[in-house]
């Protein structure tokens, strides 16, 4: 992914599950930063993930600084459990 970014937007299809989407982004140095939004709605919209270090569930490592330094890549897409999310 190009330098500069600034929000991930993504067409999901929902199940109003209340789990949680969540998309990790990996930048050169190895560190991962990983945004979550619960699933609350049903059928098709696009979402909008704000790409902000600041709000992510970051993951450390010896290179670390807690910015985003390109290049980046695409990590995971998945969907995450929650506390009250249906097991389904």
């Amino acid at each position: 992914l190009p330098g500069g970014l600034t929000a991930l937007d993504l067409a999901v299809h929902g199940d109003n599950s209340r789990n949680l989407l969540a998309v990790r982004i990996k930048d050169r140095n190895g560190e991962t930063f990983e945004w979550r939004m619960p699933v609350t709605w049903m059928g098709w919209k696009t979402v909008s993930l704000a790409a902000n270090p600041a709000t992510a569930i970051r993951s450390t490592g010896s290179r670390s600084d807690g910015k985003l330094d390109p290049p980046l890549a695409l990590d995971v897409v998945r969907i995450a459990r929650s506390n009250g999310g249906l097991r389904k």
